[in-house]
């Protein structure tokens, strides 16, 4: 067996995948997207599986070395992605792919472990209790913990030491590690409204695509419920059984955005910006990898993340341009969330108050769907607004602020 690798060292004249030979103990275990340690030269780097044949080199090659992050890889969606990129920035594959991962999981050697766990105690089933309990009879704080864990219960590790040690030396009670995460959803407290005519509109309009790949601009005033809009279709999206994933453009909008996808969905929402710290990213990753959440909240990144099924792709404020990466590779994250979209079969909804130009004249024409909400949803009138021509104001010598104003 042999592997093609892509290498870490992001230069063009090395941007071509190596063929290496696959170890016999590597067999069961090395896959596509994989991050794997290679000899190279004098060196050892590191380096992604692009593919693995049986095709033989007429020429001498080297084993792998080791496989690296054997739990988390590259899936094939994300394989394409790269892909994509290369071919529509220029970018190196392994550019490509190093885009592809939080902090922790990058390409290059990693000195740091992010996981954190929580200990509990259990009794251990293999062991005859009650003749210990008969043996020990004295040994009141022993008992004590053997009779809280009894019933298949099981313990924060918060006895006392020395106690808890005698019982593990003695196969009594055995530890369990279980993953943590540093991120915790707050409880759901949302009470679902009812949409407007306007809002209810949009809304049928997107959800009768809802199994095809379909652009559409959501043009909405200020305070006109556009969020509300989002929220039922997703609520009818993870409902169906697939995933949402949600853009906004900054930190700070993706905290309020964020509070409100927790009240609502609670702990089947993962966020992701670069806001949160390393360890934090690698535990909202995994979780996304492990399909534990139906729901991704975050910024430009996100829309990278390795989340399965996605039945729909929201991008808000899309006329922002942080929605564009201006460090190699120079992606659009609209194009990369229409990309996803296509492979899913599932629509994408731009949503603004102001869309950007390209997005209004592409709804003009017919290439995107324009869907739109003028009023308010509390009713509200909109302000008042004057246009002020400032030509017969400087002369005024207003240079800046007109009289009106």
């Amino acid at each position: 067996m042999y592997a093609e690798v892509a290498i870490e060292y992001p230069v063009k004249s090395l941007d071509k995948s190596f063929t290496y030979l696959v170890p016999k103990e590597f067999y069961n275990t090395i896959k596509v997207g994989m991050k794997v340690t290679v000899p190279f030269g004098n060196k050892v780097l590191n380096g992604i599986v692009t593919q693995i044949n049986d095709i033989k080199p007429d020429y001498d090659i080297k084993p792998i070395k080791s496989l690296e992050n054997t739990e988390c890889i590259l899936n094939e969606e994300q394989m394409d992605i790269a892909s994509f990129l290369q071919k529509e920035t220029l970018c190196t594959m392994i550019s490509a792919y190093q885009t592809m991962l939080p902090p922790a999981l990058k390409i290059k050697t990693q000195d740091t472990n992010y996981d954190k766990y929580d200990i509990y105690v259990e009794l251990n089933s293999d062991i005859n209790i009650e003749n210990y309990i008969k043996s020990h009879q004295k040994a009141h704080k022993q008992i004590e913990i053997i009779d809280a864990l009894k019933d298949g219960k099981k313990l924060k590790k918060d006895f006392p030491n020395s106690t808890l040690r005698i019982l593990i030396d003695n196969k009594i009670v055995k530890l369990l590690k279980e993953k943590k995460y540093r991120l915790i959803a707050s409880d759901v407290v949302y009470h679902e409204l009812n949409l407007n005519e306007e809002q209810q509109k949009a809304f049928d309009s997107v959800y009768s695509n809802i199994n095809k790949y379909k652009v559409f601009l959501l043009q909405g005033v200020t305070g006109s419920g556009k969020t509300e809009v989002y929220m039922h279709l997703i609520h009818k999206i993870i409902e169906s059984g697939k995933t949402a994933l949600v853009l906004v453009p900054e930190i700070c909008l993706t905290t309020q955005t964020v509070k409100r996808f927790y009240d609502r969905f609670g702990s089947d929402v993962a966020v992701f910006h670069s806001g949160l710290s390393s360890g934090e990213k690698y535990d909202e990753y995994l979780k996304i990898y492990r399909n534990e959440v139906k729901i991704v909240v975050g910024t430009r990144s996100s829309i990278f993340v390795p989340l399965r099924n996605i039945g729909i792709i929201i991008i808000d404020e899309e006329h922002s341009d942080t929605y564009k990466q201006d460090s190699n590779p120079r992606y659009d994250a609209i194009e990369v969330a229409k990309f996803r979209a296509e492979y899913h079969k599932c629509p994408v909804v731009l949503a603004s108050a102001t869309p950007s130009l390209e997005a209004r004249a592409r709804a003009m024409k017919g290439v995107y769907q324009l869907l739109t909400l003028n009023k308010r949803a509390n009713k509200m009138t909109l302000p008042k607004v004057s246009l002020v021509d400032m030509t017969s104001e400087i002369r005024k010598r207003n240079l800046i602020f007109s009289d009106e104003l």
